[in-house]
């Protein structure tokens, strides 16, 4: 276990070569993802585990991806869950009417590598702006519908580290 970006991290490697290159003194011991995945569900909240931490670009995988491996099932990058997408959004829209989308993107990749994700999610919620005096109204509205997307537990669950985008739709 090692202190990780996120906080704990339980180190894999997929290989003893990649052991090898962390530290040349460890000693490798064959272990499943599974009980790699249950090691880190105890030794960290949330959860983490790091690939191949001394290569190039390691990989972390987020909490969901460790609830998976734990309970022997598939992990959907939380970008692809259209369901957690629609969910956010009726939480939006229960504060602001004028929210009309949200969207989630991987933030940033990891070190500028091509398709290494690293952990944290952008998510992006349109509005439509509202012209003359309701303007400093739908900013609030904005802000509670902003604070409702960032506290859902889905959310929370899907990656270590959350960017909110408020983004303006202006409607002809």
């Amino acid at each position: 276990v090692v202190a990780g970006e996120f906080g704990p991290s339980v180190l894999a490697f997929t290989s003893a070569e990649q052991l090898a290159q962390w530290d040349p003194a460890a000693r490798p011991m064959t272990m499943s993802a599974q009980k790699v995945a249950v090691a880190a569900t105890q030794v960290g909240a949330p959860p983490s585990i790091t690939v191949d931490a001394a290569s190039e670009h390691p990989v972390v995988l987020p909490v969901g991806a460790v609830h998976a491996l734990v309970g022997g099932g598939r992990w959907l990058a939380p970008w692809e869950d259209q369901s957690l997408a629609l969910t956010l959004l009726q939480s939006a829209e229960k504060v602001c009417a004028e929210v009309v989308v949200v969207q989630i993107v991987p933030g940033p990749e990891a070190s500028g590598a091509p398709g290494v994700w690293s952990g944290e999610l952008e998510v992006r919620v349109l509005f439509q702006v509202a012209e003359g005096s309701e303007m400093v109204t739908q900013r609030e509205r904005l802000a509670n519908a902003l604070g409702a997307v960032g506290a859902s537990p889905r959310l929370v669950a899907a990656a270590p580290s959350v960017v909110l985008v408020p983004r303006p739709v202006f409607t002809a």
